[in-house]
């Protein structure tokens, strides 16, 4: 993936995204998803991951990614918020159900998948465990354990929680699949369908051809979903799926 600098994207016009560099945050890879799928131009910038990030924070007053940073309108970081900026700028089929149920539904998904204290959330708290078991008490130190408040209590509630939000999906699935879709709401492609895609590696980091990261990288990752035990295969057979007919193989980060 070519990104600019900090310093050039905040000289230019138009779009501007920050994507975590060289790691597959699903975060990152969901937000240029939806713009890229509503045909929204934009440049990419380099966020780099459990670093201070120092130009960024002074730029837009967050430290994370995705930034989306719009002309000069205020930075946009909630996935809800750029979602609707990607269907303000973009155009062809919505990724925002009309009917105001179904847009509910899928809001409510989402925002569990990816808000604080949803799936993503357990599931880097998973990935921090399996940092602090190779480091030790020094993990502490890093910037992601500051931000995040992992603990040994939390750490310990994570795997259960995580898996409760896949169990759900897995049921929704399957009444989705016996309605006759395949979608997680209505009977096209939502924003929840392209979350869940990018968040699945929490569960699945896909082959090394789908997703070329480092093998140390990997198997942290893999050691982490380990930690979810066996889940439904549905939600990796879905995630699959809308691979195959919406978005991009092999992921670039």
């Amino acid at each position: 993936m070519d990104y600019v600098s900090v310093s050039e994207a905040k000289s230019m016009p138009g779009l501007r995204l920050a994507c975590v560099k060289g790691i597959p945050s699903p975060w990152s890879l969901a937000a240029r998803a939806v713009l890229e799928l509503r045909g929204v131009d934009f440049v990419p910038f380099a966020q780099e991951g459990n670093a201070p990030n120092t130009e960024l924070v002074e730029w837009t007053g967050h430290r994370n990614a995705p930034v989306a940073v719009y002309d000069d309108e205020a930075p946009r970081v909630r996935w809800l918020e750029i979602v609707h900026l990607a269907e303000r700028l973009g155009s062809g089929p919505s990724l925002i159900p009309t009917d105001l149920s179904d847009r509910m539904t899928m809001v409510g998904l989402t925002s569990e998948m990816s808000e604080p204290y949803g799936f993503a959330w357990n599931g880097r708290l998973l990935l921090m465990s399996t940092i602090h078991d190779a480091m030790g008490d020094a993990a502490l130190d890093l910037p992601i354990f500051k931000e995040y408040g992992w603990s040994q209590e939390a750490a310990d509630a994570s795997a259960g929680r995580a898996r409760e939000f896949i169990t759900m999906l897995a049921d929704r699935l399957k009444a989705q699949r016996s309605a006759g879709s395949d979608y997680l709401v209505t009977d096209s492609l939502t924003a929840a369908d392209i979350y869940w895609a990018y968040f699945s590696v929490f569960v699945d980091t896909m082959t090394p051809e789908q997703n070329p990261m480092e093998d140390q990288l990997r198997a942290m990752w893999d050691a982490s979903g380990a930690k979810l035990g066996v889940v439904d295969p549905i939600v990796i057979e879905h995630r699959d799926r809308i691979f195959e007919k919406h978005l991009k193989l092999p992921l670039e980060y």
